[in-house]
């Protein structure tokens, strides 16, 4: 009895923590700043390098342009934990998300390293060049 004991805490133990390593780096990236409310976006995104720059004109903001790369966000292409060669200067993410429901009527802010184009339903939302941005 002692032995099936140590294995299901092993195996809960062993599940635990594969779960807590679903989403790198979990913790709030600024604990100065942390709000009561708000969400990791860290973890898989859709990715795709644009090298001739053509994205913009080609409407892959649209969501039509299927994006053959996924990358571990939110390590920089090239590096090895974000699983994406370095391969470009340009690069193009997407992935869907959902807010929870509890947040209607709150202001959201979305915090990210420019140079960015943030498009939301295919419209542009926000262009920042310089430092990082909260769009």
């Amino acid at each position: 009895m002692r032995v099936i004991q140590i294995i299901l805490f092993f195996s809960i133990t062993l599940i635990q923590c594969l779960a807590a390593q679903t989403i790198p780096l979990p913790e709030h990236p600024r604990p100065d700043f942390q709000r009561e409310l708000w969400q990791n976006l860290n973890g898989p995104w859709q990715f795709e390098f644009d090298s001739l720059d053509i994205g913009i004109k080609d409407n892959w903001e649209d969501g039509s342009h299927r994006f053959t790369k996924t990358i571990t966000v939110p390590f920089p292409w090239g590096s090895e934990l974000s699983d994406v060669e370095d391969e470009a200067d340009i690069a193009w993410y997407r992935r869907k998300i959902s807010v929870n429901p509890s947040w209607k009527g709150k202001r959201i802010f979305l915090i990210a390293t420019p140079p960015l184009m943030l498009f939301s339903f295919g419209k542009l939302y926000d262009y920042c060049r310089g430092k990082q941005q909260t769009a």
